[in-house]
């Protein structure tokens, strides 16, 4: 079963790729493995074995951003974006370490502003942030209340300034050349949601619930983490 379940998120296939007389039987062993958080349970012990492999050094820089993706049948969890053509989508959002293995996957509603999603998944990783002298964000995520959450946690934000979100251009400052130097491997991140994109039963949502959607995202994670 696992082995049929691995099979579509390795050669990006359909579940009726899988052919009609077992498509039905591994779909529903799916859902019901997805319902008892196998593959999140999954994902986490091997993140915890990781981190305690790496003695939590990687922690030290934490980079995050989102990608949409478009909801084709989902019927949970969605909405529309303007910047998306008005079309019904979810934003993934995942926080890595500076090795760019995720540390919290989260899917959020499609007309969540950035920097509302990171608040949120603060939550998630207060533990985490114990060890964080850094974290590496993009221009959507310049907000005074960002910088503030991780200021009074000791967190160096490494983010540019939107020029949009600051009346007073003479608050802007600049990234130092060891902060330009951090930034810059913030493409990486980028790599990943490219990754991402090109596995066709993943670049759309196509699951009708959002947590269905979220196990074959562990389930693409736990590859990634496995190889380190």
């Amino acid at each position: 079963i696992l082995a049929h379940i691995l099979f579509i998120i390795k050669y990006s296939a359909t579940w009726r790729t899988l052919g009609i007389h077992i498509y039905n039987n591994i779909y529903k062993h799916y859902i019901k493995l997805n319902k008892i958080n196998l593959f999140k349970d999954t994902y986490i012990e091997l993140l915890k074995k990781y981190l305690i492999k790496t003695k939590n050094r990687t922690l030290k820089s934490l980079y995050t951003d989102t990608t949409f993706i478009v909801n084709k049948k989902g019927i949970d969890n969605k909405a529309r974006n303007k910047y998306m053509k008005n079309k019904n989508c979810n934003k993934v959002s995942i926080i890595t370490d500076n090795k760019f293995i995720p540390i919290d996957i989260q899917i959020f509603k499609g007309n969540l502003n950035d920097s509302n999603i990171l608040q949120q998944q603060f939550m998630n990783i207060d533990t985490f942030m114990n060890n964080t002298k850094y974290v590496i964000c993009d221009k959507g995520y310049c907000s005074s209340k960002i910088r503030n959450i991780l200021i009074n946690k000791n967190i160096l934000p490494i983010i540019p300034f939107n020029k949009r979100n600051t009346k007073d251009k003479n608050k802007i400052n600049k990234l130092t050349r060891n902060e330009k130097n951090r930034y810059k491997k913030r493409i990486k991140i980028e790599h990943i949601f490219s990754n991402l994109k090109s596995n066709h039963k993943l670049e759309n949502r196509y699951e009708k619930y959002i947590d269905n959607y979220k196990g074959l995202l562990y389930l693409f994670f736990i590859k990634r983490i496995c190889n380190n």
